[in-house]
């Protein structure tokens, strides 16, 4: 039997699933990402399935959202609340990557391919294809192993309204994405164990 970790959405009520994390890490004694044979995260659940395969202990995952939500929830200075609405978004998902590469350490420059346990992550681009963001392995396209852990988690959690997109070069094109709960999956468990079945010590 494998251990599958589906994290969704649901913006600063990530705090819940990070409580919860923490209170795991207690009762085990050992870091949640070695509880788990693959993490998968939408949205938040992104956020925070990313930060755990980055070897950030729950308790610093708990922190960023009770100590440094207001670094994220921060509208740009320059943009007034009319040119807001206009703009269809109220904050920059830049200020998502910022707070996760000031806490990622060392794993702040991996791609996908350098996380030591199986990880899926969902986002959507604006032509509404689909994307699900997978270490490289022989079953798959090898396209988004490569891709920065970070870029992938940001790209997740925005969310329209709340953020702008968020672009990603993807085979050498510029990909414009939005929150993978956008028809998507909210919860990316279906996804993650259909992911898992490619896998061949998996089973």
């Amino acid at each position: 039997m494998r251990r599958i970790l589906s994290i969704d959405g649901g913006g600063i009520r990530g705090i819940v699933p990070a409580c919860a994390l923490v209170a795991l890490e207690t009762q085990l004694g050992k870091p949640a990402r070695e509880c788990f044979d693959f993490l998968a995260g939408t949205s938040t659940g992104a956020l925070i399935s990313a930060a755990l395969a980055a070897g950030l202990p729950a308790s610093q995952i708990l922190d960023i959202y009770t100590q440094r939500a207001n670094e994220i929830f921060t509208p740009p200075k320059i943009i007034a609340d009319a040119e807001r609405l206009i703009l269809g978004y109220m904050y920059n998902p830049a200020n998502i990557q910022r707070v996760l590469q000031s806490e990622f350490g060392q794993a702040t420059a991996w791609t996908l391919n350098d996380s030591p346990v199986r990880l899926l992550i969902t986002a959507k681009g604006i032509d509404t294809h689909p994307w699900y963001f997978v270490r490289d392995n022989p079953t798959n396209g090898q396209i988004t192993g490569k891709l920065g852990l970070i870029d992938c988690a940001v790209a997740s959690a925005s969310a329209p309204t709340y953020f702008s997109p968020w672009t990603i070069a993807i085979s050498g094109q510029n990909t414009v994405l939005v929150d993978g709960g956008v028809g998507v999956a909210g919860n990316p468990v279906y996804q993650a164990c259909v992911e898992a079945f490619y896998y061949d010590d998996f089973t």
